[in-house]
């Protein structure tokens, strides 16, 4: 297959898709020895043809694509509707842009293959969409490099909607070209039919118009590196559990409180004197979003969930307003502001997209980024275990360059504690 066709095509399925097997025959028929990947919330049919790929993911288009482009062998991917209808001249087209147009997200002409002579009218406005304003949509078989792909952040699978549309914003955010084939890629109209004709075509250009003008209207980023402390309020939320269990909550939380502190002096250092940096508290309740601990910057709320949800939430906010993004705990009271500007520097001068700042006990007490982060590559690593930075660093590199700090030493047990030695706070004892 990499002799002639370097591309792994890509089709998520749901729950009620009826022209799949038929798209499956027709790739065999016309490329028989495709990796082709489908990604649903089911198990694999029995009808399966042989040598095509499933896999059972969370519900989602966007988790669903992210994940096929993971299992992805190949340079190049394809990404098809289950209901789009191919032709030999299609792979032929295919073929031909992966040749002259690596450097692209290529796409087709979009062609009703049902339905009645009022499709003509949403043909002819995908043509103008995509060719005039440059919006083609995921219907319209987007190809483009996996490189690419991840350089742009993935589909977002964040976003409530129009993922693909997203996605082209992404690329001509970052220059990348749109290319189209000019030749038509069949789907179906069955939507269309079920739903009604101008109730499905008035929702798509509202939502379409909606989105547009939530990209058009996005302010530039600020071209100051984003500091997020992620922090819990005393009285609120339980502190230092594990530490807690050897010293008691009382001392526990005295500790906690240092470093909250150690951490803040830090950070008023790099704010007022790089001004560089923009500082935020990332606090865990709403309820402590006005606690008078957190009066020294700007306050954002975690949001609700696990870790990987909040760190999700935090990062993807912050990453839309600022060139780069640092993420890092209150329980590190030997962070120094020069791992701070080391890590800008890494991410502002484009040495890598991605650093972490590695505690010894296999988590890390800083990440930085550049760019967006699929909400998967959060929500599924392992926190608070030996393997969490390597397993989260394994699945950033797919996205690009991950740089490492030195490491340095969080708080999370009485061994940590106890290893800070002469540097532990007045008033803390650490022998058990």
């Amino acid at each position: 297959m990499k002799d002639s066709l370097d591309c792994s095509i890509l089709i998520p399925v749901g729950n009620h898709e009826t022209g799949l097997s038929k798209l499956l025959n027709d790739l065999k028929t016309f490329y028989p020895q495709a990796e082709i990947i489908c990604v649903g919330t089911d198990e694999a049919p029995s009808s399966l043809p042989n040598g095509v790929k499933w896999l059972k993911t969370e519900k989602g288009r966007a988790r669903q694509m992210n994940e096929g482009v993971k299992e992805a062998s190949y340079s190049f991917l394809w990404f098809l509707h289950a209901d789009s209808q191919v032709q030999v001249e299609t792979v032929e087209a295919l073929k031909q842009a992966l040749k002259t147009n690596p450097e692209s997200l290529s796409y087709f002409d979009l062609s009703f293959t049902d339905g009645d002579f009022r499709l003509k009218i949403n043909s002819w406005g995908a043509w103008a969409r995509s060719r005039i304003f440059g919006l083609p949509f995921g219907d319209q078989g987007f190809v483009l490099s996996k490189k690419i792909f991840w350089d742009l952040g993935g589909y977002d699978e964040s976003a409530p909607y129009g993922e693909d549309h997203l996605l082209v914003w992404a690329a001509k955010k970052q220059g990348v070209p749109l290319n189209p084939l000019k030749v038509p890629l069949g789907t179906s109209a069955r939507k269309y039919q079920i739903k009604g004709w101008l109730k499905t075509t008035l929702r798509h250009v509202f939502l379409t118009y909606l989105q547009a003008y939530k990209e058009i209207i996005q302010p530039k980023r600020s071209s100051k590196c984003a500091v997020a402390v992620f922090v819990k309020t005393p009285g609120l939320s339980p502190l230092k559990t594990r530490l807690a269990a050897s010293l008691g909550k009382e001392k526990a939380e005295a500790f906690y409180h240092h470093s909250v502190k150690a951490v803040e002096s830090v950070l008023i250092k790099a704010q007022n004197q790089t001004h560089s940096f923009e500082v935020l508290w990332a606090v865990a309740e709403k309820k402590g979003l006005n606690h008078s601990l957190w009066k020294s910057f700007s306050k954002t709320y975690q949001g609700e969930g696990d870790l990987g949800q909040r760190l999700h939430k935090v990062y993807s906010f912050l990453i839309k307003k600022y060139e780069s993004v640092l993420l890092v705990g209150a329980d590190c009271p030997e962070i120094e502001l020069s791992q701070l500007k080391k890590a800008q520097e890494i991410l502002s001068e484009k040495k890598s997209k991605f650093v972490f700042g590695p505690a010894l006990d296999g988590g890390f007490y800083l990440f930085g980024g550049s760019t967006p982060i699929p909400k998967h590559i959060w929500t599924d690593n392992p926190y608070s275990q030996e393997t969490t930075l390597e397993k989260l660093r394994e699945e950033l590199c797919l996205l690009g360059e991950v740089s490492l700090l030195e490491p340095a030493r969080d708080v999370d047990t009485f061994e940590d504690l106890k290893a800070m030695g002469s540097r532990s706070p007045s008033g803390l004892t650490v022998e058990q």
